[in-house]
């Protein structure tokens, strides 16, 4: 079992637009790049991180091009700080639902995937599945970073990992998982200890990625 560090916080980045989203399309284990959109909302999350974080801060990421490209910018605005990438952050496993356009799934929405933490995708992976994965690689990523002097932890991820940590934040309360928005470039940030954990902020979306 990892061991939770004393204390850290962490800001769960989803990544900026991608070309995927910008079409509509279910976008989990296939590769697309920021949208032109998305460079302009990589932008302003990095500047909100750097007013944000005070002290150095740890900068991990999926090692999707959409997330990847979107720690990029933020490590540049950060001082240049290393970037690493761990494929435990990657987005859900939508299987056959891949590349799908989303609204082709409302008519019967929501599918038991979405309502069981415990049901795959067809082809695919469970929220519990998501979930293991995620709070694996944040709590070891955590002890890295507070091993190296550092309170703060960036991670650069998708929609999925970052609704999994606030619901498992709040307690293991899986009904909060559909009911928070996430959006693009959006900050929410965490404080998580061995004794605690805690919900700071939820899905703050800089002012000028939401023009």
């Amino acid at each position: 079992m990892t061991r939770v560090p004393e204390r850290c916080v962490v800001r769960m980045v989803r990544h900026a637009e991608s070309e995927g989203n910008a079409d509509g399309l279910m976008v989990g284990r296939s590769d697309p790049d920021l949208s032109r959109r998305g460079l302009i909302e990589a932008s302003a999350v990095a500047e909100r991180l750097d007013r944000a974080i005070e002290g150095d801060a740890f900068l991990v990421s999926s090692p999707k091009k959409r997330a990847v490209r979107t720690a990029e910018v933020i490590a540049r605005s950060l001082g240049g700080v290393p970037l690493h990438t761990d494929e435990r952050l990657e987005e859900l496993d939508f299987g056959e639902l891949e590349g799908v356009p989303f609204q082709d799934l409302l008519a019967a929405w929501p599918p038991d995937w979405v309502t069981d933490p415990k049901t795959p995708c067809p082809g695919g992976e469970s929220y519990d599945e998501l979930l293991d994965r995620v709070r694996l690689s944040v709590h070891e990523w955590m002890g890295i970073a507070t091993s190296e002097g550092m309170g703060n932890l960036v991670v650069v991820t998708h929609l999925g990992p970052v609704k999994a940590m606030v619901a498992d934040t709040l307690g293991g309360h899986w009904e909060a998982f559909e009911r928070v928005i996430v959006g693009h470039a959006s900050v929410s940030t965490l404080e998580i200890g061995s004794e605690f954990a805690r919900l700071v902020d939820l899905n703050l979306v800089p002012r000028r990625a939401s023009r």
